[in-house]
């Protein structure tokens, strides 16, 4: 048997993962901060909508009220 020469070829290796410094990292403690910013942010959209829609309602209760409010003193005299 002839024994080949191998010294070119190059040694078995497994594959690279490069992933693998990935799989176990520790979750970043700002993940928690960024959650809580954009919920906070949603909450401030639907307290500032519900604040419109509270102001509109006291806009036309006040708007009702000067229209009756003549009738009153109308009514009054």
């Amino acid at each position: 048997m002839v024994k080949r020469n191998t010294s070119h070829v190059p040694p078995e290796q497994p594959p690279v993962d490069h992933h693998a410094g990935r799989r176990h990292k520790t979750t970043n403690p700002n993940t928690k901060n960024t959650a809580a910013h954009k919920e906070n942010r949603e909450l401030k959209v639907q307290l500032n909508a519900h604040v419109a829609a509270t102001q509109k309602v006291i806009l036309n209760l006040a708007l009702e009220l000067e229209k009756l409010n003549p009738k009153l003193q109308d009514a009054e005299k």
